[in-house]
């Protein structure tokens, strides 16, 4: 089978059993960006509406940082019955994260340089 990229899918299990906790210590999730245990949420990346099964947890703050950067860039996230239109928003909203985790990067990268200045 293919998927159109020129891989081969064989239909094999994996060779090493999936990590159902990665990304959890002690078994309570941590924020992707802040590494906070603290009011942690599962954001759906490409909006409930349209990718319900893709999530990755983040902070309070963080969740409703990104929300208020994806409304900003006016990416519609209601749901529509029409299959394609979801997902050119669910596309839309998951390279809001893409570009959110880029900022997030940089300010932490800033704030690590202040730190060696002092």
């Amino acid at each position: 089978m293919t998927n159109g990229c020129n891989l081969q899918f064989s239909g094999d299990q994996p060779t090493k059993p999936v990590q159902l906790r990665a990304g959890r210590s002690s078994g309570k999730l941590r924020c992707t960006i802040c590494d906070s245990t603290k009011q942690v949420e599962q954001h759906h990346v490409g909006g409930r509406n349209h990718v319900v099964w893709f999530t990755i947890p983040l902070c309070r703050e963080h969740h409703v940082k990104l929300t208020r950067y994806i409304e900003a860039a006016g990416v519609d996230m209601r749901y529509t019955p029409d299959r394609r239109t979801r997902l050119r928003r669910a596309r839309k909203a998951i390279c809001m994260l893409l570009w959110f985790l880029d900022e997030e990067e940089e300010l932490i990268s800033k704030e690590e340089e202040k730190g060696k200045e002092r």
